[in-house]
C-alpha cells in the first residue's frame, strides 16, 4: 500500500554561538494532520519553523518532504509559509500584496493568480479590504492577510508561526475553522502559546522546551496515557519490563512517561504500581487532558 506523504526530521540541531537552540530533534508528520508546536517563550518554536522552511540552515540533521530538501525549489513550491513578524510592504494594497506573493511561486501563473487571490480573500474575510493599503489595515486584518497568503495555490505543506496573534476572538475562531477545513489533505504545522487553541485546531501537539522535543501528544487518543515521575529511565524500564508500549522522555528533574495501547483499567493498575515506588508521581492523563498539566509543569520548571 502506498505510504502517505510526510515531513521527516532526523536529529535536527541548530546553534547560535555557544547556545544550542535546537537539540537533536527527530519526528515525522503525515500529510492530512495538523500539528501544534507548543512551548514557553524561548522554547525554540520559531527557530524550528525557520529551519523547517529553509530560512535557517541546520548545522546537523536532515529535513525532507516527499524526499525534497528545504533548499530545493520544488520544496518551496509546495510550501505555504507565514512567518512571525512579517512586515507590510509600503504603498501596496491587499490585492497587490497577494499578487506579489503569487509572483514568488512558479506554480502560480497569471492565468490562475486571480482565482487564488479571490479564493483566499473570501476564505479569510478580506474581500472588503482588498483595495486598502496595507499601512491602513488594523493589526488583526494585516495578520489575516499574512496567514491568507500562505494558502495561495493550495500548497501541500503549510507552516504558520503564531498565526492567531493579534486576532480578535471571532477571527481566532475563523482561523481554527479554516485550518480544520483547508488542511484536510495537507500537512499543517503551526506554533502557538495557547493550549486551548492547540486543542481546538490540532490533531497532535509537539511540546518544545529549551530546544528539545520533550513530548508528542495525540490529542484524540483514548489509549495513550502520560505521567511524570522522579524515577530514572532505567528504574522505569525495569519496573515495567513486561510492558513493550512504554516510552520514556528524560527531563532535567523528572521524567515523562507515555504508555500506549492500554485501557483505563490497565492504566489504573500501572499508576498504582508506580505510586507504590514513587509517591510523588503525578498522573497527567490521556490525550488532550494531559496537555494542560504537562504545560503547567513546564511553566513551573518542575520537570
Amino acid at each position: 500500500m502506498e505510504q502517505p506523504d510526510c515531513l521527516q526530521v532526523n536529529n535536527l540541531t541548530f546553534s547560535v554561538g555557544d547556545k544550542m537552540l535546537l537539540n537533536g530533534l527527530s519526528f515525522e508528520v503525515v500529510s492530512g494532520k495538523k500539528v501544534a508546536l507548543l512551548g514557553l517563550n524561548g522554547a525554540g518554536k520559531s527557530c524550528l519553523i525557520r529551519t523547517l522552511t529553509g530560512e535557517f540552515k541546520a548545522e546537523k540533521g536532515e529535513i525532507s518532504f516527499q524526499s525534497l530538501r528545504p533548499t530545493e525549489k520544488a520544496f518551496k513550491d509546495k510550501l505555504g509559509y507565514q512567518a512571525s513578524g512579517m512586515l507590510a510592504l509600503p504603498n501596496l494594497s491587499c490585492r497587490e500584496y497577494l499578487t506579489f506573493c503569487c509572483s514568488l511561486k512558479s506554480s502560480l501563473s497569471g492565468d490562475n493568480q486571480h482565482h487564488y487571490i479571490e479564493l483566499v480573500s473570501e476564505q479569510w474575510n478580506l474581500t472588503e479590504n482588498m483595495d486598502i493599503p496595507l499601512t491602513k489595515l488594523s493589526q488583526g486584518n494585516l495578520q489575516k492577510l499574512f496567514v491568507a497568503q500562505a494558502f495561495l495555490g493550495n500548497p501541500e505543506y503549510i507552516i504558520l508561526d503564531e498565526p492567531s496573534q493579534a486576532l480578535d476572538p471571532i477571527e481566532q475562531q475563523r482561523f481554527i475553522d479554516n485550518l480544520n477545513k483547508l488542511s484536510y489533505f495537507r500537512l499543517c504545522l503551526f506554533s502557538s502559546h495557547h493550549v486551548n487553541e492547540a486543542v481546538r485546531a490540532a490533531d497532535s501537539v509537539m511540546m518544545l522546551h529549551h530546544g528539545r522535543l520533550i513530548a508528542i501528544l495525540d490529542l484524540h487518543s483514548s489509549d495513550e496515557f502520560w505521567l511524570v515521575t522522579k524515577l530514572s529511565e532505567a528504574e522505569i524500564l525495569e519496573l515495567f519490563s513486561e510492558d513493550s508500549n512504554i516510552s520514556v522522555y528524560p527531563q532535567s528533574i523528572k521524567n515523562l512517561v507515555k504508555f500506549e495501547q492500554i485501557d483505563i483499567a490497565q492504566w489504573q493498575l500501572l499508576v498504582k504500581r508506580l505510586s507504590d515506588v514513587d509517591p510523588s508521581m503525578v498522573e497527567l492523563g490521556c490525550g488532550e487532558n494531559a496537555l494542560m498539566p504537562m504545560f503547567a509543569l513546564l511553566a513551573n520548571e518542575d520537570i
